[in-house]
């Protein structure tokens, strides 16, 4: 069980910061943008899997899951988000600015990579004390 508030507040502290740095609090509940949470999640949950069972069948299929997420974050979602830049400048250009589509969907590997340090870090800081 405290597992999933490790991994809960790594998850908290990602998307806290972005509050913090952006003065929004929606942005507690957004995608996109530095760190990224999904990646602080999903290596929270492995790196914590890894220091309880160590390297078990458990481990490997967290690992695997976290590499789609990982993967989603920076490939699927992040074309998405261009696309929708795309779509909108269309809309724009057709005076319908009523349409908007969100661009801030996926990450930049350096966002990604700042939500797998945040999340490994934070487990390994929580497990030692």
């Amino acid at each position: 069980m405290k597992l999933v508030w490790i991994v809960f507040s790594a998850w908290f502290l990602a998307q806290g910061y972005k509050c913090l740095k952006e003065r929004n609090w929606r942005a507690l509940v957004s995608n996109g943008g530095m760190p990224s949470a999904h990646a602080a999640v999903v290596s929270a949950l492995s790196t914590g899997i890894y220091i309880e069972s160590g390297f078990s069948l458990l481990f490997l299929v967290c690992v695997v899951f976290s590499l789609i997420v990982l993967n989603d974050a920076l490939t699927v979602r992040w074309q998405t988000g261009v696309q929708a830049s795309l779509l909108n400048q269309l809309l724009s250009e057709k005076k319908r600015a009523n349409a908007h589509l969100s661009k801030s969907l996926g990450h930049r590997p350096s966002e990604v990579l700042a939500g797998i340090v945040l999340g490994v870090l934070w487990v390994i800081l929580i497990h030692h004390f």
